[in-house]
């Protein structure tokens, strides 16, 4: 089984026992896996648990494209965490928060009108 595989699996059975709400809903429908690598130069570490402001930060700064979603740490693995990262134009991870990058990332690109509006945003990302 691939890691998108187990994240996929992870959000159904989580759907089989509780009523979750759209961000679940919306990753099972929408979501779109993304290419891991380590953070390239010119991008430096942000705060470790602060992913959601990182990538935010990053997108505002250096025009990365900001998402959220599911990733899986090469430090737990095999559980899917709610993350945030930023992609290249061809879906390479930036990850500032995690080093070294997780194996494993499945999510959706948030508009940017969505992130940088404070009635959407809290500290637990856009869809939290």
């Amino acid at each position: 089984m691939t890691t998108i595989e187990t994240v996929k699996d992870y959000i159904e059975w989580l759907s089989s026992r509780f009523d979750l709400d759209g961000f679940h809903t919306m990753l099972l429908e929408r979501g779109q896996e993304f290419t891991p690598a380590p953070l390239p130069k010119g991008i430096r570490q942000g705060t470790m648990k602060l992913c959601f402001h990182n990538s935010e930060m990053v997108a505002k700064r250096k025009g990365l494209a900001y998402c959220e979603g599911l990733a899986i740490s090469s430090k737990v693995l095999g559980l899917p965490i709610h993350h945030a990262w930023n992609v290249t134009e061809d879906g390479t991870v930036v990850d500032t928060t995690w080093v070294p990058e997780g194996v494993s990332y499945f999510g959706i690109v948030v508009p940017q009108d969505e992130w940088i509006d404070e009635n959407w945003r809290t500290a637990l990302g856009v869809f939290a």
